[in-house]
């Protein structure tokens, strides 16, 4: 597989660093209800151009950032994801983040997306971890973490609301992960396995690995309940982890 950082293809998939050409597809993704849901809310043309310029000069900068996502059968938009430096949890942190067209739900896309991104982050950025967050009630989101590797690491206040902050190293990405068997047809998942409301391609990747657990939000945020009863209204499935994934933040619409 190519590890190019500017672009790159997967299975499905052909990314190009955004660029100032890429604003109309991303204000028709920010003017989706169903995607704005767990990014802030809706975002008008500034906003987008806005974003935009901070995502360009965040490449300029770092030399990483948001990619572009298009199909390679027909050149269609499908989202933006990528890397990111980001303060969540009063630390400075490069951040997964992405965000599909409501459209391109269901398909495993945002798996695949994030899973390209991981190996240019901790191969040729040379990055020693990255983390990911979400909406507590977002489990969509979480089980795309938990599919990726990263692990719970604590409950965290982003932009008022609580989040669920996951880490991934590059050590636990290149260690072996054993091949699970295949499901049998017409056999029912066993409770607790893994229903991904994000990608149709989930499964559990382990089941001898610690699952994506977190302790009760009620206890790391007593004070919360109020916040957390109102996002949960607003986290359906977004195919975002914005799949950083998702959260209410005006910051990660872009």
């Amino acid at each position: 597989m190519e590890h190019s950082v500017e672009s790159f293809r997967t299975r499905r998939l052909v990314a190009a660093r955004l660029r100032a050409d890429d604003w109309a597809p991303l204000f028709r993704l920010h003017r989706d209800r169903r995607v704005m849901a767990t990014l802030g809310g809706l975002q008008g043309p500034e906003q987008t151009r806005s974003a935009l310029r901070q995502h360009i000069d965040h490449w300029e900068r770092h030399g990483f950032g948001l990619w572009a996502f298009r199909q390679r059968s027909t050149n269609a938009f499908v989202g933006r994801a990528g890397l990111r430096h980001v303060e969540v949890g009063g630390a400075a942190e490069v951040e997964l983040a992405y965000a599909l067209r409501a459209e391109s739900w269901n398909r495993g896309l945002a798996t695949e997306m994030a899973a390209a991104i991981l190996e240019r982050a901790f191969g040729a950025l040379g990055l020693a971890n990255v983390v990911a967050f979400t909406l507590t009630s977002n489990r969509a989101s979480r089980r795309v973490m938990d599919k990726l590797g990263f692990r719970y690491e604590r409950h965290v206040l982003h932009a008022g609301l609580p989040h669920v902050l996951t880490r991934v190293t590059a050590r636990q990405r290149a260690a072996p992960r054993p091949v699970r068997e295949p499901r049998r047809p017409g056999v029912t998942p066993a409770s607790g396995e893994d229903h991904d409301d994000t990608d149709v391609s989930a499964c559990n990747a382990d089941p001898n690995r610690p699952r994506l657990r977190a302790p009760s939000v009620a206890r790391s945020f007593p004070a919360s309940a109020r916040a957390i009863s109102m996002a949960r209204g607003r986290t359906a499935s977004s195919g975002t982890a914005s799949c950083t994934m998702p959260r209410v933040t005006a910051s990660g619409a872009g």
